[in-house]
């Protein structure tokens, strides 16, 4: 395979990236591009038309409320209910007082509605249902005053037959019926009202909503010049336009409908684009953009981003070109530091002074020497290691049972066959063979309960020939028995108080304690190792035969290099063994450095 250098294929890879998307771009232009800038104008005014049709949802919805108002407010049922169930005779004094109380609270309450609602909401209507149902009942924000009115006479019978056939709950939009009579762009909102106690229909209200609500909400849209908005009733009819060559170009379309799906109309004889939205209340808004207008815009950004696509790519070459001139100077001197570096020639010292630029290569250079450095050290401190573990196992073996302790043990199962204590000769059998069992079990690590078990099964043993004389207590918390440690870590400590607490005859008790405490949110676990024998100095523990405090603080601080191990005393035991260990997820194992020396030497043969 021919090779080549890393610059020339990265030269290779770069104009090949760049030129043939750029190829591809103008070769397809044609099919795609304008596609796509046409669906992104789409979506933009998408996002736009639904931020209207939300706006205008939201304002109706303030309206709408006015028609459940009845239900809270005692004021609006008891005269829907009287004029519903009352004839009303203007010229019965007394009739029409009786109307008139109820007609002013009705009043107050709601005008107070009316105000509070939003501003574009200028009248309500009311039709009965029964009695009066051939009057409307009129309530005008500029006048403050209910009105009697004929509904013949009135250009809202419509409507209200209408709703006379709509289910419960149906709310029906339309625009002003005579707009020849308004002074302004009105549209009316319809619903049918029961009654509360007998859920049996009572009327109809009719709500006016000014049109300026649609002006407030089209004063929010940039329109583009030529663009227009139109926004229609739920029957098609045209509630508000921008302009006035907007409504009529928009009149002269016959297909609605088709126009919308299509998004596109020729208005004039000129294309444009129609995007459409309904909102949830049926209300349609329409925004037309002549197709130039879009097309001209992107044009000039199209150019735009040409240029500087282009600059991009010659500043880009520049650095590639000065980038990859460092890295091959920097690749160049590193692997020829490494080619001369060998591990026998201790006069060798590797060194890189960092001039690259790049910091990633002055970190791997620096790197690189500092590991070059420390091999011989890492060996050499890996290799005394192993060997201080292996010392360690061999002096841990050699405590695992003392032939003088074995001795005195039987003994005292043949004084117990003696006196046919067959129970206490069957348990301190037992005992003896837990022990057996827990120290010929494969594997260095133990934890601090089955630790404790087997310091327990010792001292059990060792009572059988002091009797009276030893007494031991041994208390170990849950969280602290399931620490790891190494096999017979406490036994020396145990050991040496019997062998040096003993004077004459007097007795001794031994309290083995562990616990576990919680520090600025590290868990330790404290072990105490107490008794209340012969004072020990802490020369006769470190010069004392067999497994020793010395052999015990080296095992242990190979495996948690950050515990401590100290003695003290009270005076109640005047011999106190402290160990504290700080518990970390992962910690040095002497059974897994074992198990892994022997999976080595399994792979190698």
């Amino acid at each position: 395979m021919k090779q080549k250098s890393l610059i020339k294929r990265v030269n290779n890879i770069f104009w090949v990236s760049v030129g043939i998307p750029f190829v591809l771009v103008f070769l397809l232009h044609s099919v795609f591009i304008e596609r796509l800038i046409f669906s992104n104008y789409r979506d933009t005014m998408s996002l736009t038309l639904q931020s209207m049709a939300n706006h205008l949802d939201s304002n109706i919805d303030s309206c709408e409320r006015f028609f459940l108002q009845y239900l809270f407010d005692e004021n609006l049922e008891r005269f829907y209910a009287y004029v519903n169930n009352h004839e009303i005779n203007t010229e019965d004094e007394q009739s029409f007082y009786n109307y008139y109380k109820r007609a002013s609270r009705y009043r107050n309450a709601a005008m107070k509605y009316m105000f509070a609602a939003n501003s574009w909401l200028t009248a309500i209507y009311y039709v009965p249902e029964n009695c009066n149902k051939d009057k409307i009942f009129r309530l005008r924000k500029a006048v403050n005053n209910v009105e009697i009115l004929e509904l013949e006479q009135s250009s809202y019978r419509l409507l209200v037959d209408a709703l006379r056939d709509s289910p419960l709950g149906e709310i029906l939009i339309s625009g002003s019926p005579d707009e020849a009579e308004k002074k302004e762009e009105i549209f009316v909102l319809g619903r049918r009202i029961n009654q509360v106690e007998r859920i049996r229909r009572q009327g109809y209200l009719l709500l006016e909503v000014s049109g300026e609500m649609y002006r407030e909400i089209a004063v929010n849209v940039d329109l583009e010049e030529p663009a227009g908005l139109v926004i229609s009733y739920p029957d098609m009819r045209q509630a508000y336009s921008s302009s006035e060559e907007i409504r009529n170009g928009f009149e002269q379309i016959v297909d609605i409908e088709a126009v919308r799906a299509e998004e596109s109309a020729f208005l004039d004889g000129k294309r444009c684009c129609l995007y459409s939205i309904q909102s949830e209340k049926g209300f349609f808004i329409d925004y037309l953009v002549p197709a130039d207008t879009v097309m001209s815009r992107v044009w000039k950004l199209y150019g735009l981003l040409i240029c500087v696509w282009i600059a991009a790519v010659a500043i880009a070459y520049l650095l590639y070109t000065r980038l990859f001139g460092t890295i091959r100077r920097t690749t160049t001197e590193l692997m020829e530091m490494i080619e001369n570096y060998q591990v026998d020639r201790d006069h060798y010292r590797p060194a890189y002074h960092p001039h690259s630029g790049i910091v990633e290569f002055d970190n791997i250079g620096r790197t690189l020497a500092n590991m070059m450095d420390r091999i011989q050290i890492f060996v050499e401190e890996e290799y005394v290691l192993k060997m201080k573990q292996q010392a360690a196992e061999y002096k841990a073996m050699q405590a695992e049972i003392n032939p003088h302790f074995l001795n005195n043990v039987l003994s005292s199962f043949v004084a117990l066959n003696r006196m046919n204590e067959k129970k206490r000769l069957e348990r301190a059998i037992l005992k003896l063979s837990q022990m057996f069992w827990y120290t010929c079990e494969h594997g260095y690590d133990s934890r601090v309960d089955q630790e404790c078990q087997f310091i327990e099964s010792y001292l059990l043993l060792e009572k059988l020939r002091f009797e009276e004389r030893l007494d031991y207590r041994i208390s170990v918390e849950k969280e602290a028995g399931e620490l790891e440690i190494p096999k017979l870590l406490l036994q020396p400590i145990v050991e040496n108080a019997m062998k040096h607490g003993f004077v004459g005859n007097n007795s001794m008790t031994i309290l083995l304690q562990a616990s576990a405490l919680w520090e600025k949110g590290k868990k330790f676990v404290w072990i105490t190792v107490a008794n209340n024998g012969r004072p020990i100095s802490r020369k006769e523990l470190e010069q004392s035969r067999g497994v020793g405090v010395a052999n015990v603080k080296e095992r242990l601080t190979l495996v948690y290099p950050d515990s401590f191990f100290w003695f003290s005393s009270t005076e109640k035991f005047p011999t106190i063994c402290n160990i504290l260990i700080m518990q970390k997820e992962q910690r040095v194992s002497v059974s897994a450095l074992d198990e892994g020396e022997k999976n080595a030497n399994i792979d190698s043969r």
